[in-house]
């Protein structure tokens, strides 16, 4: 799905993602993919962010053209800044069936 298409689907997706506070990095202005799809040149493949991390963490995305590559699809790179203070660690809940 490309965000810049207006498509029913792409509607759908934009309505999904503002309800739950999720920004494509797509819209992001360290975004700098020009495609990931090659028979299409268009961008499919996306990562989502809770505003948080869309507003404070971005420091860059980008896309590897030039490797070698089986799919039809080329990478997508993000790169984080993380501050504990916007991104919490939670331990794990591990609970186990001792049922026979």
């Amino acid at each position: 799905m490309d965000f810049t298409r207006k498509w029913l689907h792409t509607i759908l997706q934009s309505s999904f993602c503002e309800n739950l506070d999720l920004f494509p990095a797509q819209g992001h202005v360290r975004y700098d993919v020009d495609y990931t799809f090659c028979f299409g040149y268009s961008t499919v493949d996306h990562f989502l962010l809770s505003g948080t991390l869309h507003e404070t963490c971005v420091d860059r995305v980008s896309v590897a053209h030039d490797i070698d590559n089986v799919s039809d699809h080329h990478p997508i790179f993000m790169y984080l800044s993380l501050d504990n203070k916007y991104v919490g660690v939670t331990g794990k809940v591990h609970s186990r069936d001792h049922r026979g």
